[in-house]
């Protein structure tokens, strides 16, 4: 397995996490603006995941120095905003928002694990991040 794949992983994991991480900001702060607390603490919840995963990639991309994506200012609007505006519509469509994304990263994932088990090449990088992925899929 190449260097460059690898890296390649950790910058499209890290942007997906942070993506999920602001959509929940999003939701976050609709919720506190309606009031609804219960709906605020179940996705308070759901972010507090998210932020593990989010750290564990932003590190990645420290370690290994890997360039995050350019979008990264586009993905943090667009999710803030997509979180905001489901959640402000109501639960069901923050839920079916949120389903929808844990769904895809979840799919995301499975494939990466495919790949990377079809390597027979052996490293610690490898089995980190295959090992941080297993949990990720654990969580969705």
């Amino acid at each position: 397995m190449t260097k460059q794949k690898i890296h390649e992983m950790i910058r499209v994991n890290h942007a997906g996490e942070m993506g999920a991480k602001v959509i929940y900001d999003g939701q976050i702060a609709a919720f506190r603006l309606k009031g609804d607390k219960e709906s605020l603490e179940l996705v308070k919840h759901m972010k507090e995941q998210e932020d593990e995963h989010f750290i564990y990639f932003d590190n990645m991309i420290k370690s290994q120095q890997v360039r995050p994506t350019i979008m990264q200012p586009i993905w943090q609007l667009g999710g803030f905003a997509l979180g905001f505006i489901t959640a402000i519509a109501n639960k069901k469509a923050a839920m079916t928002c949120t389903t929808a994304i844990e769904e895809v990263i979840d799919e995301h994932y499975q494939e990466q694990l495919d790949y990377l088990e079809k390597d027979v090449v052996s490293d610690d990088l490898k089995k980190d991040l295959q090992s941080k992925i297993k949990i990720g899929r654990a969580h969705v």
